[in-house]
Formats: structure tokens, sequence, C-alpha cells
């Protein structure tokens, strides 16, 4: 949607199966895409706003990305441990390049949300029915 003029543009995707989650820094869009819960196929693709055009991600490391933020050049995706396979991982991706990063993860083991500014990326991570509710870590890159 364009905020100035109202107008809707809608994006062909009929590329994707379950969309989970967006993120966007004004050029790019990018949505993780559950292709098949039962298997862990999940994917993360780029989309141009000005072209429309669709680049998936190299993917291979990622499994259940529920949740995305973007800061700077760098495209945050975490895995839930919500999914099979998942295990509740943090990657970056380098926007210009496209390169994959796992970070350290031994902090996570279910990530519930994911956001970000200009200064810190802010993790919060599910410790499942105990009385403290999860924690929220801040990272400063």
């Amino acid at each position: 949607i364009d905020i100035a003029t109202g107008v809707v543009t809608e994006i062909d995707s009929s590329t994707f199966t379950d969309l989970l989650a967006i993120a966007t820094n004004g050029t790019y869009v990018w949505v993780s895409n559950m292709i098949n819960y039962a298997t862990s196929d999940f994917s993360v693709s780029q989309i141009d706003i000005a072209t429309g055009a669709v680049t998936e991600i190299d993917s291979s490391t990622f499994n259940s990305d529920y949740y995305l933020a973007v800061r700077g050049g760098t495209l945050w995706v975490a895995n839930s441990v919500g999914g099979p396979g998942g295990n509740g991982s943090l990657s970056e991706v380098n926007i210009a390049t496209g390169a994959v990063t796992e970070l350290d993860n031994s902090q996570f083991s279910n990530i519930s949300g994911l956001s970000a500014d200009a200064n810190h990326v802010y993790v919060i991570n599910y410790t499942g029915g105990t009385d403290d509710g999860g924690s929220l870590t801040v990272i400063t890159p």
C-alpha cells in the first residue's frame, strides 16, 4: 500500500504456501513461508518492492522460521523450536551478499518474538509454562 496515494499493489504470491512472518527495510520485503510443516520445509524469500522480483534466500540452515527483523544491512531470522526439527536459533543474513551466519544460540531454546531498532535486536525466549515466563535478550551488533 502506497501511504501517499492509497494505491494497493498485490505481489504475485503464487510461489508461497503459508506465509508466517514479514519484515521490510523500504527497498525489500522478506517473508517466511512454511512449505511443508511435517518435513520442516521452510523458506525465506526477498521481494524487491520496485520490481516485484522474488528471490529465495539460501535457507538450508533455517527450519520453522517464524520471526524476521531488519536492522541496517542485516536480516535477522529466528527459528522457533515450535516446528519439527526447530532449534530455537537466530541467524543473520547479509542483505547485500545473501550470506547466512548462524549465531551462538546456546541461550535460546524457543524464540517467540523478534524485533529490531537502529541500535539493537531484541529476542524473546519463551521458557514454556514456567512462572518466569521467559527472557528478553538484547543484542547490540
